[in-house]
């Protein structure tokens, strides 16, 4: 008996092992939601056929292209009086072009993120919008990767983007804007089994700061669901069945 629970255990062990290693690949699906002051959430969504993960407190990645979307809304009271809309899109749209009908997808680069912190930009702009027209375009590289980017859109706004990478834990970020104060908070959280499946949710600060117009709070937060596929649970299961089958035969026979 002693023999069959040893050969068990090692079996199990064994199997479990060979498992976090091999089967670190899953499916994921991903939501990127971003959070500009007082303005309706951004939605971007997506998901890979197959994405790392190393279980709770492990690394865990995303890959290039998996998040993709454009994001619209009106501002209400406009900007310096004339910027009444912001939009997130592809980079590359003309001044003065209808934003709605030019917008392609952003689409997101690699996330990396080793346990403590990752990286993950959107390959994007914000546009600013007068009558649903591109006013200016202000570039987003730093954001979500961490770093500071000055910007100056015509003769309108001029300011600083402070952006940081992803992380876990929660934040609380206050700015205000045409004298109207805004508070925007979130909570990244790890929430991944052992095996690497579960989900991740992680979340990026941004300020903006707008000169005479004020400062800008924004959050992104990226949710991911890694999910272990059917099969491999079964495989695994029946590993272990076999394992012990082999084993209950070996002690009868001894």
């Amino acid at each position: 008996m002693r023999k069959l629970l040893t050969l068990s255990a090692v079996g199990v062990l064994a199997l479990g092992t060979a498992s976090v290693a091999t089967a670190a690949d899953f499916p994921v699906t991903a939501t990127l939601s971003v959070a500009i002051g007082t303005l309706p959430p951004a939605a971007f969504n997506g998901a890979a056929a197959a994405a790392s993960s190393a279980g709770t407190g492990g690394a865990a990645t995303l890959p290039a292209g998996a998040i993709m979307g454009t994001f619209q809304t009106a501002i209400d009271p406009p900007l310096a009086a004339v910027i009444d809309g912001i939009g997130v899109a592809l980079p590359g749209i003309a001044n003065n072009a209808p934003f709605a009908a030019n917008a392609q997808d952003a689409v997101n680069d690699v996330l990396a993120w080793d346990g403590a912190d990752g990286t993950m930009s959107l390959d994007s702009s914000a546009y600013l919008l007068t009558g649903g027209n591109n006013a200016a375009e202000i570039p987003l590289g730093v954001v979500g990767v961490g770093g500071t980017q000055m910007f100056h859109a015509l003769s309108l706004v001029s300011g600083v983007i402070n952006a940081n990478p992803y992380q876990l834990g929660m934040v609380t970020l206050m700015g205000a804007l045409n004298t109207a104060a805004h508070t925007v908070m979130g909570t990244g959280a790890d929430n991944r089994t052992a095996m690497g499946g579960g989900t991740l949710v992680l979340v990026s600060p941004t300020t903006v700061n707008l000169g005479a117009l004020g400062n800008l709070a924004s959050l992104a937060t990226l949710t991911l669901t890694y999910a272990p596929e059917p099969g491999a649970v079964l495989l695994m299961g029946a590993g272990i069945a076999s394992l012990l089958a082999v084993g209950w035969k070996r002690n009868k026979r001894a």
